[in-house]
């Protein structure tokens, strides 16, 4: 598959995971965290933070593996705590299932990792954007972090999708432990 067409399909993708967050964040204002679709959204949230893991490793590794685009130091630093998410939610999965409240007490570890990772990769993109000014350290593999290699749509990046996909990750995570913790 050309990396254009690639592009596309996950540049869809992550616009629709912004939008489903992006929802779902103004249907719990509007209609309370015990509303049916927020239930459902707590009661399925381990497979969608496995799924919301497992996307980033695919989308990631496709980049540098089948497209051969190096990743650079930041890149790096948000697969660090991306990357774990995937194994962190099968586990949960596998251990509990979605009949136990006990594979909830996950995202006890995984909303912070979501977080660092949305902050790291909100740097990155301030970084490319020259919103910050780059010290010319940041080069690792002889890759820059301002450089753009893929720019979907005119805005999104790879530093944007880690940065959506850590977010929805993060807000899932505030939901599920913010919701358990109220009730």
């Amino acid at each position: 598959m050309p990396l254009e067409t690639f592009n596309i399909i996950i540049g869809i993708g992550t616009i629709g995971i912004a939008l489903l967050v992006i929802t779902l964040v103004l249907f719990r204002i509007v209609m309370g965290p015990h509303s049916h679709i927020m239930n459902l959204v707590r009661r399925d949230a381990l497979a969608i933070g496995f799924l919301l893991g497992l996307a980033a490793i695919a989308g990631s590794l496709t980049y540098s593996e089948l497209y051969y685009l190096t990743p650079c130091l930041f890149c790096w630093w948000q697969r660090i705590f991306l990357y774990p998410q995937a194994v962190i939610f099968a586990v949960a999965l596998y251990r509990h299932g979605r009949t136990s409240n006990a594979g909830y007490d996950i995202f006890h570890y995984a909303t912070p990792m979501a977080i660092v990772s949305s902050v790291i990769s909100l740097y990155h993109v301030f970084l490319q954007r020259g919103v910050i000014a780059s010290t010319g350290a940041c080069i690792q593999n002889g890759v820059s972090c301002t450089t753009i290699d893929i720019n979907v749509f005119g805005f999104l990046t790879i530093p944007m999708m880690a940065l959506i996909i850590g977010v929805a990750l993060g807000l899932l995570g505030i939901f599920v432990l913010y919701d358990k913790k109220a009730s």
